[in-house]
């Protein structure tokens, strides 16, 4: 059995999803044509976590995903159908909970513990009262205020004291318990060692007893200035771990490979690569530890990784890595859906409600030192404080000033274009340096002011080192390299996709992570060349439209991509709706709220998610509601996560209450309602040419839990919702059962249950599963399309050996319609669509095909001196095709 998957489906496990659950749908899953489960992570986390990406111990299997027996179960149904078990494993960090057993051992015994040395901690922090402790963010209020409030205790766990704050338990060092007087009545030391709320002296040894334990207990806000842990970008609940110490990896991945071993994981996907210290050993420590499968590509064992690539970013050549999971093939294939011409009439819309405000590069920049500012602030103190060591011990350095080198770091950062670069010894390759040095020329030309520490930064950074410094020095220069690396990727990832993402609404459909919200669309050629390419380098990677990390899923993306073919009627729609609803906004601080950017962002977000059903309004106001309030904080313009205006809320979640409604004689929906019919059904449309694209372009196509029907969601947690997997099954059993030349006509008549978007999953990977070798190693051919209306079809072969298939998808469909003057809502099947247009078929490639998806016969007809087929024979019962050569 190939290892390298002929199609994964992701599953997210949690205590109502276990591994029993996913059992039972094993044969649904085969029965669409799926390869590989892919798994949410599986080793213990937080009690009750929806996610699994908060471990508190990664030695065992989450018992509240079932025992060893229903995982064991699970993979004996895997093994059973030939199918393999994909994990999505978290080497970066771990729950900071008083549930995981290593963080606790080391609040209860400090930098002694024998696993002091697992987690980021900054021993030598230069912090008053710090040095030698952990911080712990964890209080609601400031220290001395809870403290005297009663709501810090000395409480009994068993056996042991501890410090109590609410549910929460502390443990308390063994060296402070001479603080305890009566210890050996644990009543009487309770009574005598609290205090009394209004007698602020009574609390006093309570207190010299918590300043005597290896952390700090501390006000949640301080961890922005005095947190001295690393953690997953600003969650201080996930405290990151040293996997590149040999110890740790071992400790962190024994579990998970002996799974391996084992023979019950079969592909691993690797979270947040970018956080680890240096990814390109982490990845080769991995495959060493991993047996070596058959097939299995460019590696040993099938291995992706969760890594964000900015534009003209590729994964480092040195990663024994198959690739990404996906996210890159998500953006580019996504840009085939939006309309080039349409990006000056998109700049005038969102200009008229942004203003200058609307150059995202610059809008990226501001958000970046925002986040900075507001959330990183300690880290970047320590990073310059670490630069001004090495600047006291270097002549270009000498007189520079800590705020001086401070400010400079923070420009770097904020101008650097990718999430980090890859510094791994006292050589820096040519692509970061490239991409350092315009961060750092940008930074130049915004704060000359700052010349003589950028230029130092820079040469740091670039590790343009003296001859003379020695082996130490050098190594300082190295490890300063190497710790901001991983911090500009926290940075990026909360500047970036957290907050500019969200403030950016000229179409959100771009919005994505590692996506480019510059409507500008991706030429047909230029998808083809990264096609390609794709299959040459990373053939094995993985082809995601839709993940649990999503902004939205791709059927939303493919609704609002169809305003970019229809700019000018929405910016008409989008004046209309503001001037309809006006009087519904209230007014807080003088303006309306929601602005209209946020207008901007909730007229799309419904035309792209509104439900098929009028039954599902009230649902889907309140899911409006919780992603509005979600998408408000992370934008931080009016409201945030660490700063929450009521006031505002309520303002945003009322207009959604007075706008949504089920007033049928409403102005406004009667409006709306004949657009969203509109991009509804032209969405469709993407979403069926996308999902075959998906399934046959080079890579590993990906589906996201319950995605075989239309998924209407929204950011998590709503793309986390239930699965009605007994619904699907019977969907499928029904579609197994009916045939005859009808079945593709009545699906297409009622596609708004979303029959016709299984029947095509169904059938196209059954199409790629019967042709592994065809699909996984051959070549990548886009072929060329004669007519007129060629730049709407999607064409391209693929060929290994004597297999041969063809897939074509149209695109574009409302020019596509206008041109042929036809009415929104009917398919564009035929000649009437397609006229005189044709496929250049390769000379070498069959003159005799069937199409996998109708079971039509199709036969080359003579072309000039070559041959070709008629779109409109490809495209007469389905618009999307998928002819394949006779096995």
């Amino acid at each position: 059995m190939s290892r390298i998957p002929t199609s994964t489906y992701r599953m997210q496990f949690h205590k109502d999803f276990q591994f029993s659950d996913a059992q039972r749908l094993v044969g649904y899953l085969e029965r669409l044509g799926i390869g590989d489960l892919y798994a949410s992570p599986i080793l213990t986390s937080q009690a009750g976590s929806m996610h699994g990406y908060d471990v508190t111990d990664p030695t065992r299997l989450n018992p509240e995903l079932g025992g060893k027996d229903d995982f064991r179960g699970l993979v004996s149904a895997l093994r059973e159908r030939e199918m393999g078990l994909l994990v999505d494993i978290v080497p970066n960090h771990m729950a900071a909970s008083l549930e995981n057993p290593w963080w606790v051992d080391v609040l209860k015994h400090g930098s002694k513990s024998a696993h002091a040395t697992y987690f980021d901690i900054d021993w030598e922090s230069t912090t008053p009262g710090l040095a030698g402790k952990v911080l712990l963010p964890v209080l609601g209020g400031p220290f001395g205020e809870v403290l005297e409030r009663g709501e810090l205790t000395l409480a009994h766990d068993g056996d042991n004291f501890v410090i109590a704050y609410f549910d929460s338990l502390f443990p308390v060092s063994s060296g402070s318990l001479e603080l305890i007087q009566h210890r050996d009545d644990s009543n009487r030391a309770i009574e005598s060692m609290n205090g009394t709320p209004g007698d602020a002296t009574s609390f006093d040894k309570l207190a010299t007893l918590i300043d005597a334990q290896h952390y700090r207990l501390a006000y949640w806000q301080a961890a922005r200035d005095t947190i001295n842990y690393r953690r997953f970008f600003d969650v201080s609940d996930l405290v990151s771990l040293r996997a590149e110490d040999e110890e740790v990896f071992q400790a962190t991945h024994q579990r998970i490979l002996e799974l391996v071993n084992d023979g019950d994981v079969t592909g691993l996907r690797i979270d947040h690569v970018d956080g680890l210290r240096d990814p390109a050993s982490y990845l080769e420590r991995l495959q060493a530890a991993l047996p070596i499968q058959e097939n299995s590509g460019r590696n040993g064992f099938y291995v992706v990784v969760e890594k964000i690539l900015a534009a003209n970013e590729d994964v480092p050549d040195d990663w024994p890595v198959d690739g990404t999971s996906g996210y890159d093939f998500l953006n580019v294939l996504n840009g085939l859906f939006v309309d080039r011409g349409s990006a000056g009439e998109l700049d005038r819309i969102y200009g008229r409600l942004r203003g200058s405000e609307s150059d995202f590069e610059e809008l990226v920049y501001q958000r970046k030192q925002q986040v900075m500012a507001e959330l990183f602030a300690g880290e970047i103190h320590r990073l310059a404080v670490q630069l001004w060591e090495i600047a006291a011990a270097d002549r270009d350095g000498h007189d520079l000033a800590l705020s001086e080198l401070q400010a400079a770091l923070i420009e770097i950062i904020a101008h650097l274009n990718v999430y980090r670069s890859y510094t791994r010894g006292m050589s820096v390759a040519s692509a970061d340096r490239e991409r350092i040095e315009t961060a750092v020329s940008k930074a130049l030309e915004r704060t000359p002011e700052y010349t003589p520490a950028l230029r130092f930064a820079r040469k740091v950074l670039l590790l343009d080192v003296q001859a003379s410094v020695d082996n130490d020095g050098r190594e300082s220069w190295l490890r300063f390299a190497m710790r901001w690396q991983q911090y500009t990727g926290p940075i990026m990832a909360k500047g970036f996709e957290d907050t500019s993402l969200y403030v950016y609404n000229r179409l959100n459909s771009l919005n994505e992570v590692g996506g480019d919200p510059d409507p500008a669309g991706v030429p047909l050629a230029e998808f083809h060349a990264w096609c390609e390419g794709r299959q040459d380098r990373w053939h094995g990677a993985m082809s995601a439209t839709s993940t649990h990390d999503t902004k939205r899923s791709e059927d939303v993306r493919a609704r609002i991509n169809v305003l970019s073919e229809m700019s000018e009627e929405w910016g008409t729609a989008l004046a209309r709706w503001q001037q309809l609803n006006r009087e519904k906004k209230a007014e807080v601080n003088g303006l309306p709220a929601p602005d209209g950017n946020e207008d901007h962002l909730i007229y799309e977000t419904m035309l792209g998610a509104w439900p098929f059903s009028d039954d599902d309004l009230p649902e889907f106001r309140e899911r409006m509601k919780a992603y509005l309030l979600k998408a408000s904080r992370e934008a931080k313009t009016h409201t945030s996560w660490i700063d929450q205006s009521a006031e505002y809320e309520h303002a945003l979640t009322g207009f959604i209450d007075r706008i949504i409604t089920d007033g049928a004689d409403d102005p406004f929906l009667h409006e709306f309602r004949e657009l969203q019919q509109t991009t509804a059904f032209h969405g469709a449309l993407n979403s069926l040419s996308q999902t075959l694209l998906k399934t046959c372009l080079p890579g590993v196509p990906d589906f996201y839990q319950g995605s075989e029907l239309w998924d209407l969601s929204l950011v998590d947690p709503d793309n986390r919702r239930p699965v009605d997997y007994e619904w699907r099954a019977e969907l499928l059993e029904d579609l197994l059962l009916s045939d005859g030349p009808q079945l593709v006509e009545h699906l297409l008549r009622d596609w708004e249950n979303g029959r016709v978007k299984l029947y095509l999953t169904f059938n196209a990977l059954r199409a790629r599963k019967a042709r592994p070798d065809l699909f996984n190693h051959g070549a990548y051919i886009p072929l060329t399309v004669e007519g007129e209306m060629s730049r709407h079809v999607v064409v391209f072969a693929r060929h290994h050996g004597d297999s041969w298939a063809i897939v074509a998808a149209p695109r574009l469909t409302v020019e596509l319609a206008r041109q042929c003057d036809l009415a929104t809502g009917e398919v564009p099947l035929g000649e009437r669509y397609w006229r005189e247009m044709t496929v250049t078929i390769p000379a070498a490639a069959p003159d005799r095909w069937e199409n996998a998806l109708t079971g039509e016969t199709l036969e080359c007809q003579p072309s000039g001196s070559g041959k070709a087929l008629p779109v409109a024979r490809l495209f007469g019962r389905l618009p999307v095709a998928l002819l394949t050569s006779a096995l």
